[in-house]
């Protein structure tokens, strides 16, 4: 008898008319992190400080606080990022190029092949993209991460390819920078 009440309970609860909706109920626990979504695209770039000379070529972009090591203008120069040779160059104010003189170094008997330099006071990595001169000639620092060697250096010293000591060199390319400027007139982007 008790089977039959229960049964009809069950049947009676479940035939009639719907009831309106209950309480909202407790928040349940916040789930587990789903997975990263892509990457956003780029942002546009920055405002970049150009220098110009005073006939309104413009030289490139200014960086600030970018010491030119070797450079012979006592502290009045700027550092600029060269784009066409992808290089940095050193300016005097009076718009003169200031790059520092350093000798190449090679690995041939005749010194001549790939070129390299020496680091600074020969120790460190030398500023990758800095443009320094050699007889008459430009050539810039390469990523020095990836092109460190340790060789036994040869150089050219007055026109004889000379031994020098085993040095951990750094390789450098041929660049082309402008080279008649006038005095440095603006900066701005």
């Amino acid at each position: 008898m008790i089977s039959a009440v229960v049964v009809s309970l069950i049947v009676a609860v479940g035939c009639g008319a719907e009831g309106p909706p209950g309480e909202q109920g407790l928040e349940g626990r916040e789930g587990p992190r789903g997975p990263e979504g892509p990457a956003g695209a780029p942002g546009a770039g920055g405002p970049a400080v150009h220098v110009w000379d005073a006939t309104g070529a413009d030289l490139g972009i200014l960086i600030p606080d970018v010491g030119p090591e070797g450079a012979s203008c006592g502290g009045d120069c700027v550092s600029v990022y060269n784009p066409t040779i992808n290089g940095v160059l050193v300016y005097s104010l009076a718009g003169a190029l200031e790059v520092p003189l350093f000798d190449l170094r090679y690995e041939s008997s005749d010194c001549t092949g790939t070129p390299y330099m020496v680091p600074f006071g020969g120790e460190g990595a030398p500023f990758v993209g800095m443009v320094f001169e050699n007889a008459d000639e430009y050539y810039r620092v390469s990523a020095p991460g990836a092109v460190s060697r340790t060789i036994v250096a040869r150089r050219l010293n007055s026109g004889d390819c000379v031994a020098d000591d085993t040095s951990t060199v750094y390789l450098v390319e041929q660049v082309s920078p402008p080279t008649a400027f006038e005095p440095l007139l603006d900066f701005h982007p």
